[in-house]
């Protein structure tokens, strides 16, 4: 899962410099979800490979990346959306309170 976020990632960043946003958001959107999968992992098992605040810091930073990409494409409900899931789906795993 790990490589398979890295990988999408990557292959975003290079759409993004070649100014191709939307196929770019696809590949962040990809490697969100497979982050996100990381994270029901360790919700099941107890154990990750990897640090949690690793894959958070990781998390928040596709997050950014796809909030930007969604309100220069002039779509900002979806950029609000997509707040509102990074910050419940990350969030009370690293142990704070739901609010």
């Amino acid at each position: 899962m790990a490589l398979r976020t890295r990988h999408e990632y990557k292959i975003a960043q290079l759409y993004e410099m070649r100014s191709l946003s939307d196929k770019a958001l696809l590949h962040y959107q990809e490697s969100y979800q497979a982050l996100a999968n990381l994270g029901a992992k360790w919700e099941e098992d107890g154990k990750l490979e990897y640090s949690l605040v690793e894959v958070r810091g990781a998390a928040e930073l596709i997050h950014y990346r796809l909030c930007a990409l969604k309100l220069e494409a002039g779509e900002a409900r979806a950029a609000l959306a997509q707040l509102k899931v990074c910050s419940f789906s990350f969030s009370f795993r690293a142990g704070r309170k739901r609010v």
